[in-house]
């Protein structure tokens, strides 16, 4: 038992190993509320004013391997790293009441970004998925 306890132990920490090494900075910034974000380049995080988003919960934000802010969302809209509406940024129709109505993903080794938002049709209390390629 002792040396299956071991050999758990063992592959834990070796599949751990690669993900310590390839962490980035896509999390840096956090944009949610009204207006509020955190910067966690520092500790404690800084205190951030100047988005320009307003959400109940389920926003997102993405910054590059660099800690670079690229972008948030908050289901429904997209701000770039200004705080100005992207071009594309519109109509994801994600439900501002879900915990979790917005969600990016970065396509590897490639500058694309996939937003995934989910809406609630309350009439038939069936869950919808809208994907934009940001």
């Amino acid at each position: 038992m002792k040396r299956i306890n071991n050999l758990l132990l063992l592959f834990l920490i070796v599949l751990s190993l690669p993900s310590s090494f390839a962490q980035t900075l896509e999390g840096r910034y956090w944009y949610f509320g009204n207006q509020a974000g955190l910067d966690f380049n520092s500790s404690p995080p800084t205190a951030l004013t100047n988005g320009a988003m307003s959400a109940f919960e389920g926003c997102a934000t993405i910054s590059d391997v660099n800690g670079v802010l690229q972008f948030y969302t908050n289901g429904n809209m997209v701000w770039d790293k200004t705080h100005t509406p992207m071009p594309s940024g519109s109509g994801l129709n994600g439900d501002g009441t879900a915990t979790q109505t917005a969600i990016i993903v970065p396509k590897p080794a490639t500058l694309v970004h996939i937003i995934f938002s989910r809406w609630i049709r309350m009439a038939v209390l069936a869950d919808f998925v809208t994907a934009k390629w940001i």
